[in-house]
């Protein structure tokens, strides 16, 4: 009865659905000095028209006036066009809006550092192996010692960092064998101001293909398995507890449901696929604009989907990737193209079945102790 009590099953609170326009997305050019063999982007060269800085500026000013509490930025890389990303994250501050950037690194000198520790909240850098031979085969020769003289910039600040990893099926064993000692080395330097993160999603890149069916949830398992062991027991219970919300449904995979502005203005409702531009914020203010996110959005909510609609877990889960969904049937009514060739096949999320939504009540039930800690002897 203290659970209940505590956690007030008995009260009918006010129903939402999940948004996550407080946080604007910006990749704020194409350009790039790096050509990644898993960029699923295929970033390199600049946009023709990409937005000018005073176009930049307007659209954080919008944000703010839409009640925006925070501002990612990437591309891209941010810092390839450095005279572009410092004032807007400059405005961000003014704005008092959380800042977050990801970045490759490389182009990190000590001022560059002096510069981000004053205007970011948190920095994501991208490392993707944990040894030099495992990541130069994949960021370019010599990346791997550039990216560590970056990050030695910022030992002894508070700047927190995530350092975002995309283990390959040629490179997991290698993952494996020593990321326990790039994590040790990293909180030698930072504390507890790091984390890692692998990623568990591979789309098709620029020379490497997503992998599908069981080799895909098999490298997933084993990716999963590495974060476990890397986070400690308890992590991902302990990450859903800090996303849950109570009162709050989950209605999609995030299709419509956020603000990504891309480097020439265009915003996408997914930016995976070719075909899902709503509109520019050359012509349009964020507040028509995310209206008709939310259109989308409604178009291919978790209800709309004949499959996922009867499932009692539908407002937790969302329903898979409509990208893939609508690739497959014609479920929502709507067709959209990937980026690229070759269809996604249960590379972004895996196929639902019993099993997953086992594991759905399982990690629900594990959160519970996180949530409710003072309940515990």
């Amino acid at each position: 009865m203290a659970e209940v009590e505590d956690k007030s099953f008995y009260l009918t609170a006010p129903i939402r659905d999940k948004s996550e326009f407080n946080c604007l997305k910006v990749n704020i050019t194409e350009a790039c000095n790096l050509r990644c063999t898993h960029c699923y982007r295929w970033s390199g060269d600049a946009l023709e028209h990409e937005l000018s800085v005073p176009e930049w500026l307007r659209v954080v000013d919008e944000h703010v006036e839409l009640g925006g509490d925070s501002l990612m930025i990437g591309g891209g890389e941010p810092l390839a066009r450095k005279n572009r990303t410092i004032p807007v994250l400059t405005r961000a501050k003014h704005h008092g809006l959380r800042t977050v950037m990801l970045t490759n690194a490389t182009l990190i000198c000590p001022e560059t550092a002096g510069l981000l520790v004053q205007l970011l909240d948190q920095l994501q850098v991208s490392i993707d192996g944990p040894t030099p031979q495992s990541h130069d085969g994949i960021r370019g020769k010599g990346t791997f010692d550039t990216i560590t003289r970056a990050l030695s910039h910022f030992r002894g600040t508070s700047l927190f960092l995530i350092i975002a990893m995309t283990p390959l099926p040629e490179t997991i064993e290698t993952y494996e064998r020593e990321c326990h000692t790039l994590l040790k080395n990293l909180h030698d330097w930072f504390g507890e101001n790091v984390i890692l993160k692998l990623g568990g999603v591979l789309l098709d890149g620029r020379d490497v293909h997503a992998i599908r069916g069981e080799p895909a949830r098999v490298w997933s398992r084993r990716v999963s398995r590495l974060q476990h062991d890397l986070m400690g027991s308890g992590w991902q219970a302990k990450l859903d507890a800090a996303s849950y919300e109570p009162g709050v449904r989950i209605t999609g995979c995030g299709f419509g449901q956020s603000m990504c502005v891309e480097a020439d203005g265009n915003v996408l409702a997914c930016d995976i696929a070719e075909d899902a531009v709503v509109g520019n914020v050359r012509d349009l203010h964020l507040s028509e604009i995310q209206q008709r996110l939310q259109q989308r959005s409604g178009e291919v909510a978790v209800d709309k989907s004949p499959i996922c609609s009867p499932c009692t877990l539908r407002y937790l889960c969302g329903g898979t990737c409509r990208v893939e969904a609508m690739q497959r049937s014609a479920s929502f009514g709507v067709s959209l193209t990937i980026k690229g060739s070759a269809p996604i096949s249960n590379a972004l999320i895996p196929a639902c079945d019993e099993a997953l939504k086992q594991e759905l009540c399982r990690r629900l039930v594990a959160l519970n102790q996180y949530r409710y800690e003072r309940l515990q002897p």
